[in-house]
């Protein structure tokens, strides 16, 4: 796939698909993942690990993403079951935007 056909398809097609098919992805994985052994087993059964990931984006390209100068960026917090290596929660934030209070 080229950049250009990726732009296009991201630039034509609703956010809002995406999202959703992730909502009723991520339980499904969950399901498949759920009897997978711990990698210690003196864990209990809910374990969740929490990243905040900070994503550059171009700020030409995304004038929406005010950061630093001439880059922008979002903040993808994740929140990984650590039992089946699922992500169990994702949202996207401002860059800006404190990790306490963001998610």
């Amino acid at each position: 796939m080229t950049r250009t056909n990726l732009a296009y398809a991201n630039q034509h097609r609703d956010w809002r698909v995406f999202a959703a098919v992730a909502q009723l992805l991520m339980p499904r994985a969950q399901e498949l993942y759920q009897n997978e052994p711990s990698p210690q087993t003196e864990w209990p059964a809910l374990v969740y690990a929490l990243d905040a990931s900070l994503i550059e984006l171009s700020s030409a390209l995304f004038p929406w993403s005010h950061w630093q100068g001439k880059f922008g960026g979002v903040k993808l917090h994740t929140l990984l079951n650590l039992r089946g290596h699922v992500s169990a929660w994702c949202v996207v934030t401002e860059v800006t935007c404190a990790d306490q209070r963001c998610v």
